[in-house]
């Protein structure tokens, strides 16, 4: 099928002490949707790791209108809509039982030749995405490059374990999710108000497999927090994100 559908309630692990919606947790389902989508539509890791090519999340971009309750029951749809660039473009909508929009957001992936680590372009991939023309745009003006933090500090470190790595084993890009809510959530006031409407970017730059060390610095600016990690390593990026509190 070229959209997937799947309904979902809400469960304890999903909340906070606020009973409201983790983000990690919202990129989770995202997640799980997509590896999915990717199996029914032929273009699975499994799949397209037989010609050598290898699915790479590369930039993601979320709109969370509110953060869901436990027990909340929603509906998850997402879509591919081909490509940008050298980006496979797919988009997501979450909606409550009522019908109003949860969450909508937008990835961009790369799909790189597995020996050399080099992304590839459409003519030479081993699969074609369905368009979903008439799907509408989630997030369209997701997805932007974001620039080095100026004048960020450095707020701690962080060495992950087992339970950090995924299937391509280094860390998943979930585990980046829950490392900035982190550190942007413990300004929350004990309501966890002015937290429930969010925009969230991330750009994924380099991997970090469990074991190796990275530092995370930070910057705000009005409503919005910069997130940056580093490997110690070698100071290589890992990530940058920007989180807006929009209410």
């Amino acid at each position: 099928m070229d959209v997937w559908e799947e309904r979902f309630t809400v469960k304890l692990a999903d909340v906070d002490g606020f009973n409201k919606l983790k983000p990690s947790a919202l990129f989770g389902f995202f997640q799980q949707a997509t590896a999915l989508h990717g199996d029914d539509l032929g273009i699975g890791v499994r799949k397209v790791a037989e010609s050598g090519q290898g699915w790479m999340l590369s930039r993601f971009s979320v709109e969370l209108k509110r953060r869901p309750a436990m027990s909340e029951k929603l509906t998850l749809k997402t879509w591919p809509r081909g490509f940008k660039r050298l980006f496979a473009i797919r988009d997501y909508l979450i909606t409550d039982e009522s019908g109003a929009n949860v969450a909508e957001g937008r990835s961009g992936w790369l799909v790189i030749d597995l020996k050399k680590r080099r992304p590839l372009r459409e003519e030479s991939l081993c699969l074609k995405l369905p368009l979903n023309s008439d799907m509408p745009d989630m997030v369209p003006d997701g997805l932007a490059a974001l620039t080095a933090i100026d004048g960020a500090q450095m707020v701690c470190e962080k060495t992950p374990g087992y339970s950090d790595g995924d299937y391509n084993g280094h860390v998943n890009n979930v585990r980046y999710i829950e490392w900035l809510q982190d550190i942007v959530f413990l300004e929350a006031p004990e309501d966890g108000a002015g937290f429930d409407v969010l925009r969230i970017d991330i750009n994924y730059i380099n991997e970090i497999i469990p074991g190796e060390k990275a530092l995370l610095y930070k910057t705000s600016v009005g409503d919005s927090d910069f997130v940056e990690a580093r490997r110690l390593c070698d100071s290589q990026c890992v990530f940058r994100a920007s989180l807006l509190r929009k209410a």
